[in-house]
């Protein structure tokens, strides 16, 4: 310390007996440490950002566009910075697929950056340790069997072709806007499976949007603002939600208390980042699966698989879609959600409706960027647009 203090009375020194060359001097060290942070290896993304902000404007004004223009530019994975924070942005999917799986420490693990997201969707500590990961995920992939996929096929033609239409009528319309849309009626309607019984179908799509917009906002919880719109579009979801699930919740911790006997210390995942939540999870025996408890709910959800009724080929297109419309049976992303809570020993109402908003934010954050990217990329390539039609006319 003491020489530290003394090269800096020298440079003082020097600069008030000789300012110019010591400018000069300074300047050479400042553009030579430049030079050599140029130099130095790193990984893909942009070399300059704003200081602070990052790339956060650009990610605000157009996030599919942001992300787009990442990936043709610096490949599936790189380093850019949003709101001062360094984070990678993770595009391919085999690094998705590592990142996810973990390796059972908070090392590699699954987090949002983002305060407004966990603020609206405080519930995803099943994203982030490996091992609850892997088994919530082969939950989820039963309601996405080829089979489940076969029966859904009606109902998502029927969304599409309205969603066509809508189009046309107006005329033009927002691209990724409208594909959220569109996204959102084929999770309300067939993907997820809950059904609306006591609320408005339009004010509860309204609401879900709503929500969604505040997702990867600025968090600013003052009255006007995109995320505290989000925040009551959120209280209002979830009060619908509880209200449509009450019945189904009671029942099941009727016949089987223990499913919410760790329920009571849910809470404190709330607001923490990821690797927070995955040294609690990994802390915490309460919070371990017990290897008994998910053979029984992965054993129900394959009955509920298994005894869906399969398409039937014999009726013509029209009488098959209009059969497959509200009833294509078998198990759905909410029946998934619902016995890996049970797993979890965590079902509660408001835990039920939580999980349910955050398959909503799932599939319609994933669907409406996938249809948008495909339908962007098929509009500057319309030979491959010609192939496609001629293929079509062949099925």
């Amino acid at each position: 310390m003491a020489y530290l203090l003394q090269r800096l009375g020298g440079l003082v020194q020097e600069l008030q007996s000789e300012p110019s060359a010591a400018v000069l001097t300074v300047g050479v060290v400042v553009i030579t440490l430049a030079l050599l942070q140029l130099l130095r290896p790193r990984p893909p993304g942009p070399r300059f950002v704003i200081p602070f902000l990052g790339e956060t404007l650009s990610i605000l004004k157009d996030p599919a566009a942001f992300f787009l223009r990442g990936y043709l530019r610096y490949g599936g994975v790189y380093k850019t910075s949003l709101m001062g924070v360094p984070m990678y942005c993770v595009l391919e999917p085999s690094a998705v697929r590592d990142l996810l799986k973990g390796d059972g420490s908070e090392a590699v693990t699954f987090s949002v950056p983002f305060a407004t997201f966990s603020r609206l969707v405080s519930d995803w500590d099943h994203m982030v340790d490996g091992p609850v990961h892997d088994q919530w995920r082969k939950a989820m992939a039963l309601a996405l069997s080829p089979s489940s996929i076969e029966r859904y096929l009606p109902a998502l033609e029927k969304t599409i072709r309205e969603a066509l239409e809508s189009w046309e009528r107006q005329g033009a319309v927002p691209l990724l806007e409208a594909c959220g849309d569109m996204a959102l009626s084929f999770a309300m309607d067939v993907l997820i499976g809950v059904e609306l019984t006591h609320t408005d179908r339009s004010w509860f799509k309204q609401q879900i949007l709503l929500t969604l917009e505040g997702l990867y906002t600025l968090y600013l919880p003052f009255p006007g603002t995109t995320y505290s719109k989000a925040q009551v579009a959120k209280a209002n979801v979830i009060a619908a939600l509880v209200k449509e699930l009450e019945e189904q919740v009671q029942q099941t911790l009727q016949a089987d208390p223990a499913a919410g006997e760790a329920a009571a210390n849910a809470s404190v995942f709330r607001h923490l980042d990821g690797a927070a939540k995955c040294r609690l999870l990994l802390s915490q025996q309460e919070y371990q699966l017990d290897s008994d408890v998910v053979s029984s709910v992965m054993e129900r959800l394959k009955q509920l698989e298994s005894s869906a009724p399969a398409s039937n080929t014999d009726l013509a297109p029209a009488a098959e879609l209009e059969a497959a419309i509200g009833s294509s049976g078998g198990i759905t992303l909410a029946d998934a959600q619902f016995e890996f809570l049970r797993a979890q020993r965590r079902l509660t109402l408001e835990s039920a409706a939580g999980r349910i908003l955050g398959l909503f934010a799932a599939a319609v954050d994933t669907s409406r960027l996938l249809i948008f990217t495909a339908l962007a990329f098929l509009a500057q390539l319309p030979e491959e647009v010609d192939k496609l039609r001629e293929e079509q006319q062949q099925v």
